[in-house]
């Protein structure tokens, strides 16, 4: 349930008080580390089930990701 709830906590953090997580290095180290397992995962999971929707689901969140940094 942690793997749940954990979004979550980091989305409320800085209502709760939780000053660090608004650093946009935080931000950007906690966004880079979430795009390379994601990254991984997902690669791995082409290679079982040769889904190409997974691939595209991959190039929508990093191109998304991109545009985030871009824009801050």
């Amino acid at each position: 349930i942690h793997c749940l709830a954990l979004p979550f906590l980091l989305l409320l953090a800085p209502n709760l008080g939780i000053e660090f997580l608004e650093n946009q290095y935080i931000e950007n180290s906690i966004l880079t580390i979430a795009a390379i397992i994601s990254s991984y995962n997902i690669l791995n999971g082409f290679k079982v089930h040769k889904s190409q929707g997974l691939l595209y689901f991959l190039l929508l969140t990093l191109l998304s990701l991109f545009m985030h940094y871009i824009s801050s």
